[in-house]
């Protein structure tokens, strides 16, 4: 089980560098959700989508981060509490495998917005 995990880690580590909704394209200076037109076209909703997709796997990202960050506070400074050790590892080891989730609800949107979606112009 640990093998596998350890591989789909590795490989979702290496592959949102390919995916859409997460390439640098993706700025928020003009807000999350917007329209480009008055009326809303059903590109700027695919878009939305994919934009709110975006946010929130960056969002996920440095809450993961925090999360292992204190759990490895708790892990290191557990000292005589074996309580607060093994709260600590549960938090990384929570964080980690919440932060893989993520990234592969991310893939499988992408994947579906790619092809239910019209083509989308960046």
């Amino acid at each position: 089980m640990k093998k596998i995990l350890l591989i789909l880690f590795l490989f979702l580590l290496f592959l949102p560098s390919h995916l859409s909704f997460l390439k640098e394209e993706n700025d928020f200076s003009q807000g999350i959700v917007y329209c480009r037109s008055d009326p809303c076209s059903i590109e700027d909703i695919f878009l939305n989508i994919r934009r709110l997709l975006s946010f929130a796997v960056f969002i996920g990202f440095w809450f993961s981060v925090l999360v292992s960050v204190i759990g490895s506070f708790l892990w290191m400074f557990g000292g005589p509490r074996p309580d607060l050790e093994k709260r600590g590892k549960d938090m990384i080891k929570t964080s980690i495998l919440g932060y893989i989730l993520l990234l592969s609800i991310g893939v499988i949107f992408d994947f579906v917005l790619e092809f239910f979606g019209p083509k989308l112009k960046y």
